[in-house]
Formats: structure tokens, sequence, C-alpha cells
């Protein structure tokens, strides 16, 4: 009956778990020019790197989009990301549209920043952090 219910589980995720392997290892591997306003200069920061920042300096990480996205139901479009840490191993997403914060957030745990946090996405123009 266990096995049964960690097949379903596995149909039901978008990846298989080979697929997921290769996209963590993508992702550990690239790295990214970004713009740190902190130390007013660019960086070159890894994915870990940015979590890191995140997570133990209480920096924010913002995803500039080149073209807005909505999301499943077309509830809401955003073209930039914010991305900061609320707690420990705790994640907020907040959005802006055209230079307009918008009211709506999420809010993630580590294992949905896997899911979530993607500035290897091709829509992402350029990150800033803050």
């Amino acid at each position: 009956m266990a096995e049964e219910k960690r097949e379903i589980k596995f149909a039901a995720t978008a990846m298989t778990p080979e697929a997921r392997a290769i996209a963590e290892e993508k992702q550990k591997t690239m790295t990214w020019v970004c713009y740190d306003t902190v130390q007013k200069k660019e960086m070159v920061y890894d994915y870990r790197r940015l979590v890191w920042l995140m997570d133990r300096r209480d920096r924010q990480v913002d995803l500039h989009l080149k073209t807005p996205v909505t999301d499943d139901v077309g509830y809401l479009t955003w073209d930039v990301e914010h991305w900061s840490c609320t707690g420990p191993r705790k994640y907020i997403r907040t959005y802006d549209l055209e230079g307009r914060v918008l009211r709506d957030y999420t809010m993630h745990n580590n294992y949905d920043l896997k899911n979530e946090f993607h500035p290897e996405d091709d829509n992402v123009d350029h990150i800033t952090i803050s």
C-alpha cells in the first residue's frame, strides 16, 4: 500500500526524480552577474549564495523579468519578484508590476524555494540584491 502512495506522489509532480536531480545540479553550477546595492558593484553569485544571502544575511534578492508573468488562474500579473527571508528557512515573495508594489505575496519554506525560486529562468532579465 505504501508503495502505491509513493507512485501516485511521483505521478502528481511535474518532474521525475532524475529530471529534478539534473535541474538541481544545473542550479548548483550556474552563476549570475548581480548588482549588489549595498556594495554598489556587480558581483557574481550562484544559487546557493543567493539563498545564503537571504537566509543568513537578511538580504533581498530581486528578479527583474523580461516580460510580465501571470499566475495559473489569471489573478495576478507581475514583472519583478522580491525574495527575502522572514525567519529560519522561511521565505516571502512579493511582487511589482510596472513599478507599483502589489499587495499580494506568497510564503515558502526551504523545500518550496527549490520549486519556486528560479534565477536561472530565461525570463529573468537581471538580478539585484539589496
